[in-house]
């Protein structure tokens, strides 16, 4: 009976020991899953906080990329108006050398040039427009308000700005024409431009000074030659 006592004594203490054991193992299992999900909380947290930073950088430095592009295109418009500015480009005109005068001798006095002209005029012009580039050239035009044409005469002193001397042009006509020829016309020689028997261009030199003659429907080469030999 007393041995009976003392087995079941042992048993319930082993019992008691294992329940111990087991408790204290179930206790270690809640920590340890405890602080399982506190890390992995931590690092959820950790990694959220990291995707925000990363976004926020993203977006900084999409700021960042968009202003800088701003900034140089604002540079660079600013850079072109600038360059426009300077280069003057469209935006400055270019100023008329010639000045109107009411007479033919008004206008010689400006250019400080005479010019000879037949008094008969071949050409059957009767208005006459005077003008001058002060102390460099003499220009008369003459128009034909019927007809829709004009002749322009010119007297510049030699050598030109440009330094040109014996093969001056100052018709101020650059347009290309089918036939060039040089001629005689009394004691000049002179270079026509223009189509077959009707020309638009007479130029020459003479002397200090370099002639032109311009007609806008053309002048027959027998006509031509005839007015030019008579301008001084």
């Amino acid at each position: 009976m007393h041995m009976k006592k003392q087995i079941a004594s042992v048993l319930v203490a082993a019992a008691m020991a294992v329940a111990f054991v087991g408790c204290s193992s179930m206790k270690k299992a809640r920590s340890s899953d405890s602080e399982t999900e506190t890390s992995s909380t931590k690092t959820e947290s950790s990694s959220d906080s990291d995707s925000s930073r990363t976004a926020a950088d993203s977006s900084s430095s999409d700021t960042s990329s968009s202003n800088t592009s701003a900034s140089a295109s604002s540079g660079s418009s600013s850079s072109s108006a600038s360059f426009s500015t300077a280069s003057g480009t469209g935006s400055v005109a270019i100023a008329n050398p010639w000045s109107d005068f009411s007479t033919q001798e008004d206008a010689e006095d400006a250019a400080g040039i005479s010019l000879d002209i037949p008094s008969v005029l071949p050409f059957g012009y009767t208005r006459q427009v005077n003008r001058a580039i002060p102390n460099d050239t003499l220009e008369i035009i003459y128009y034909n308000d019927v007809a829709d044409d004009e002749v322009r005469l010119r007297k510049a002193k030699l050598p030109l700005a440009d330094g040109t001397s014996d093969s001056a042009d100052i018709s101020g006509d650059f347009n290309k024409y089918l036939i060039t020829k040089n001629m005689a016309a009394e004691d000049k020689r002179v270079n026509l431009r223009g189509e077959v028997n009707n020309y638009h261009v007479a130029t020459w030199t003479d002397g200090d000074y370099a002639y032109a003659v311009t007609s806008k429907n053309g002048i027959p080469e027998e006509e031509m030659l005839s007015f030019v030999s008579q301008l001084y």
